[in-house]
């Protein structure tokens, strides 16, 4: 038997429960108030209040110039290369050496011109130094010779004037004896004898006269070689040089069409690289592509048919750069300035492949009609941990374009506008 009444003992087993209130349903009025305040505000918010429809877009960062696509200027096989995909190069760096000779049944034609020229060369160049060298001999032979002649000259000289004082002698014997022979003191036959020893002198001091004046010519003409040597000596030097030069020339030519040497037009960055090593190409294909360093930089942005319509110039975009995380630094604005009309693959197939190779976010589905969007940043550089950071071609780009700003209470209409204007066209023929 419990010492507490029944009441007291379920009142204790209900307590969990709490004590009892009694509840009051709210005004109606209060609600009827509050629901036309909130369908007012919504009414206000549907009239004041505007919706600005957006597009994404994908696209790349690219100099105002262009990019510049390097193709080959004859047919051949890419022999070696100097780039890799993302490399920066200057403006002449060495991109491809494509090789351009041709094999017959005795190997390499190019080659074995190339090897004959240069034996050519060789000989040529033996020929200079051999005639160098034999120079200063055919010189001193020279000189010899004339000192040679110098000797017999003065000899002959010296062999005149003896002649001369014979030829005196004999002469004015001969006087004498013609004298005698007039008088009938000497008979005729010795004066005769004496007369032709006289003839007989005479002819020997006219050869040694004679003899005496070939030795000067001959002298002076070796002094003329002499004083000339030199001279005549660079001439056939430089006629075997010129030799030289013209072989070295052909095999320059010859290399020329063996070989070909690819170089950067401009300075910048490689990318959309086509071609290999040992990879033959035709004449005029693509290499590679260049996105130059000079000029200022754009964003171009690729979007379908379906978003072009509403697309203008001065439209506002913003801009995410794949490069540096919204979320860590932030959206950044920028403005159309250009619209393509056309679709891009109408453009020439080359700067088509270019552009399309550089937005590697470019689908399938988007290259069968995308448009192009030139858009100018508002800033060229992106803030990075207090520092400013310059944009560079190639950098991936999403973004946002504001389509058209208009009325919510027009977004909301607008279904019933157009089903009341498409059930007019089809209740009138198609006619308005």
């Amino acid at each position: 038997m419990s010492l507490f009444r029944n009441e007291v003992t379920q009142t204790e087993r209900n307590g969990w429960l709490g004590p009892a209130q009694l509840v009051q349903p709210l005004s109606i009025r209060l609600v009827a108030g509050g629901t036309v305040a909130l369908l007012l505000a919504v009414a206000l918010y549907a009239c004041l209040g505007t919706y600005t429809r957006r597009v994404h877009a994908t696209g790349v960062v690219l100099p105002t110039t262009g990019l510049i696509t390097v193709a080959s200027a004859a047919a051949g096989v890419v022999s070696s290369t100097a780039v890799r995909e993302g490399d920066h190069v200057k403006k002449g760096a060495l991109l491809y050496v494509i090789d351009l000779d041709t094999n017959s049944s005795d190997g390499a034609t190019e080659q074995r011109v190339i090897t004959q020229l240069q034996g050519q060369k060789a000989n040529l160049e033996q020929q200079r130094d051999l005639r160098k060298s034999m120079a200063r001999v055919e010189k001193q032979g020279l000189q010899d010779q004339r000192s040679n002649l110098q000797k017999q000259y003065a000899k002959l000289g010296e062999q005149i004037a003896i002649e001369s004082k014979a030829v005196a002698i004999q002469k004015a014997k001969a006087q004498d004896l013609q004298r005698g022979e007039k008088a009938g003191f000497i008979r005729d036959s010795e004066f005769q004898s004496q007369n032709y020893l006289y003839i007989q002198t005479l002819s020997q001091q006219a050869q040694f006269e004679q003899l005496y004046l070939q030795t000067a010519g001959r002298i002076g003409g070796l002094d003329r070689q002499i004083a000339m040597f030199d001279e005549k000596l660079a001439q056939d030097v430089n006629k075997i040089q010129s030799g030289i030069l013209h072989v070295e020339q052909v095999i320059t030519e010859t290399e020329a069409k063996r070989r070909i040497e690819v170089r950067a037009p401009e300075a910048g960055t490689t990318t959309s690289i086509r071609v290999h090593v040992g990879q033959r190409i035709a004449a005029g294909a693509p290499l590679l592509t260049l996105l130059p360093k000079s000029g200022k930089l754009s964003v171009n942005l690729f979007v379908d048919s379906t978003a072009i319509g509403f697309i203008a110039k001065g439209t506002p975009v913003v801009l995410r750069y794949a490069a540096y995380p919204f979320q860590r630094f932030g959206l950044y604005r920028g403005t159309v300035k250009e619209v393509t009309r056309a679709p891009i693959e109408s453009l020439p197939q080359n700067q088509l492949e270019a552009t399309l190779a550089a937005e590697s976010h470019t689908t399938d589905e988007m290259k069968a009609g995308v448009y192009r969007i030139l858009v100018k940043p508002e800033k060229p550089y992106v803030m990075a941990y207090g520092k400013p950071k310059a944009l560079e071609a190639g950098m991936q780009v999403d973004a946002d374009i504001a389509l058209e700003r208009r009325p919510l209470y027009r977004w909301l209409f607008d279904p019933l506008y157009h089903l009341q204007r498409s059930v007019s066209l089809v209740s009138n023929g198609g006619m308005r």
